[in-house]
């Protein structure tokens, strides 16, 4: 009897050794993804914007930068400073104090420019509605002028201009969010705009 208990153990503990071998090649085959709001050092993909602009008031659409949708809008600019990106793997929103999406009273609209000023992705929202992209909804291209597409890096050559609409926004604590789309989840860590 002895004997038996001992051969009943050596094969359970065999077996719980052969599972935990199959759960470490798991874990090793399939990490858990990063998601874009790790810190560029730990991980990877990243994104991080900064270096926001004090809210301008735009002068006309086009004036004084491109992404300003209509006069008496107000526009922030944000740097790009590091991105592993692409356009169609990441989404923009504007996020209110208590934690809700800004709803801009009337235009509202995220531009990417290049480095030349030119407008190379758009996305506006329609009167009043919230100030954050959806994967339906996502970028408008310039292909035909800038070849950029969903598939393009959206890298430091780029800038982000944010139309908030027509009531001015300073220092109203409102922040910048990216957040990870496709295979990609998470979100990065607020950005104030001043």
């Amino acid at each position: 009897m002895k004997v038996e208990g001992q051969e009943r153990l050596l094969v359970v503990g065999a077996a719980a050794a052969m599972l935990l071998l199959v759960v470490i090649a798991l874990v090793i085959s399939f990490p858990e993804p990063a998601g874009i709001g790790c810190s560029s050092i730990t991980c990877r993909p990243s994104f991080i914007a900064g270096n926001p602009s004090a809210a301008t008031l735009c002068t006309g659409a086009s004036a004084p930068t491109v992404g300003c949708l209509a006069a008496t809008d107000y526009f922030y600019t944000l740097s790009i400073e590091t991105s592993t990106f692409t356009f169609g793997e990441v989404l923009f929103k504007v996020v209110q104090p208590e934690g809700s999406v800004y709803a801009a009273t009337t235009h509202g609209a995220f531009a990417i420019l290049n480095a030349s000023g030119h407008i190379v992705a758009a996305f506006n929202l329609t009167a009043g509605g919230p100030l954050a992209m959806s994967v339906s909804a996502g970028w408008s291209y310039f292909t035909s002028s800038t070849g950029v597409s969903s598939s393009s890096s959206l890298d430091s050559l780029y800038t982000i201009v944010i139309d908030m609409g027509s009531v001015n926004p300073t220092s109203q604590g409102y922040t910048f969010v990216a957040v990870g789309t496709g295979g990609y989840s998470g979100m990065t860590t607020p950005l104030a705009l001043p």
